[in-house]
């Protein structure tokens, strides 16, 4: 299936709720729920009713629906209109439409790998 030029190989539909970790090698469509972590090597695409409650890490992605969590993209972030992201997003490229709404901050043109914990420091 091929929607806005990127083809779709792997999809999650709208009555589906998948927890955990969410890995796929191509592009994904999410219209049903995901709670955890997803890794995307292609595009993301989540759909109006389409739901993410955790991190995303993708090369892309395109939002239409509502995301409670962080965005770490390597490519574009693109805010369709009724996209409504609670989290900060990491990207080369973000494009906002009208009528999309984003609360959180937003680092441009950085890697955009997730950033890895410290480790503690030994005491003296």
């Amino acid at each position: 299936m091929k929607e806005k030029g990127v083809e779709i190989t792997e999809f999650i539909g709208r009555r589906s709720c998948v927890k955990g970790t969410l890995m796929a090698e191509g592009s994904i469509r999410i219209d049903g729920t995901v709670e955890g972590e997803i890794k995307v090597k292609g595009t993301l695409l989540l759909g109006k009713e389409g739901y993410i409650k955790g991190t995303v890490n993708a090369s892309n992605a395109i939002i239409r629906g509502k995301v409670d969590g962080n965005l770490y993209v390597t490519k574009k972030v693109e805010l369709q209109a009724g996209a409504n992201i609670k989290g900060d997003i990491t990207c080369a490229v973000l494009v906002v439409e009208e009528g999309a709404t984003f609360n959180g901050n937003c680092k441009m043109g950085v890697p955009s790998a997730k950033p890895t914990e410290k480790l503690p420091t030994k005491s003296k």
